[in-house]
């Protein structure tokens, strides 16, 4: 799929790598204050990968305790939550039509918060899980497209690309912190319901 693309020559192709990931880290957070909104994406896009992480390690635990499925079976739990988020950005991107819509963040964070809390209408109804995950996925290409966009178009062109490198290092950052706030709501007491 990627032979078509042209090959781009560096922006800058003299710059150095910089090594001090914490100087970097506080550089690009200081460069965010004077532009809230990608600021916003970027923190963003962070949380919507943090949500992920943990929902992809939830639903895992979920399956096997509550719904008392095999593995494969609570692989195939997250199957319309993937299919639902490319259907969510598709309709994100006929919504946003030539322009980005940032009004669509909350619409698909609400759907996101919802389709979780519906889950408590039948806890053990595999096929219910599986309804409600759709609706997760859906909301949540619909939440990312906006976000994701943004952090790719609001750069300056001198900047885009490690602005680009900051914003996938929070990413990440997110990822890496699912698995601990698993372990501290587990230790509160938090378990899935039934």
């Amino acid at each position: 799929a990627s032979l078509p693309i042209r090959h781009q020559a560096a922006r800058v192709p003299g710059r150095e790598i910089p090594w001090n990931l914490p100087r970097e880290f506080a550089r690009h957070c200081r460069a965010l204050r004077g532009h809230p909104t990608l600021a916003v994406s970027i923190f963003g896009s962070a949380f919507y990968y943090f949500v992920g992480a943990l929902v992809v390690l939830i639903v895992n635990e979920y399956g096997l305790t509550t719904l008392g499925l095999d593995k494969e079976e609570t692989s195939l739990l997250l199957l319309p939550v993937a299919l639902g988020i490319a259907v969510g950005a598709v309709i994100a991107s006929r919504f946003s039509g030539d322009r980005i819509e940032p009004g669509l963040t909350p619409l698909g964070l609400f759907g996101m918060a919802g389709s979780l809390f519906a889950i408590q209408a039948a806890p053990h109804s595999t096929q219910w899980v599986a309804v409600c995950l759709s609706v997760l996925g859906v909301s949540s290409g619909i939440f990312s497209l906006p976000i994701r966009t943004l952090c790719q178009v609001l750069p300056p062109d001198a900047t885009r690309g490690s602005v680009l490198g900051f914003s996938q290092g929070m990413d990440f950052i997110g990822i890496l912190l699912a698995g601990p706030a698993l372990a501290l709501m587990q230790a509160g007491g938090l378990t899935p319901p039934g």
